[in-house]
């Protein structure tokens, strides 16, 4: 039987900007190279699990799993939504995963 060796990355969901500089900060950016925290001002993508913020959700996505090289191909994705979604969103959603592939 093969063994296979996986890397375990966790990758927060969020952004921040630091006040008074242009950059923002992406994922474990926020947590690393920022010493002084009530200088952020954060911003989360989903509230209540929708995604309220596309871009920075893309961001995100973009940002965790582009160290991987995922290849859409060899990818099997799961994408859920909470309980009594709009069918509308839901599609959006589809639409989006797939053109970003």
């Amino acid at each position: 039987m093969p063994t296979a060796s996986y890397h375990c990355r966790i990758v927060p969901n969020t952004a921040a900007r630091v006040k008074r500089q242009l950059r923002t900060l992406i994922a474990e950016e926020t947590e690393t190279l920022i010493k002084d925290f009530s200088q952020l001002t954060y911003v989360r993508p989903v509230d209540r699990g929708f995604i309220v913020d596309a871009p920075t959700q893309s961001a995100l996505w973009q940002h965790a799993f582009s160290p991987i090289n995922v290849t859409p191909e060899d990818t099997t994705l799961l994408l859920t939504s909470p309980p009594f979604a709009m069918r509308t969103v839901e599609v959006r959603w589809a639409r989006h995963v797939i053109n970003a592939t």
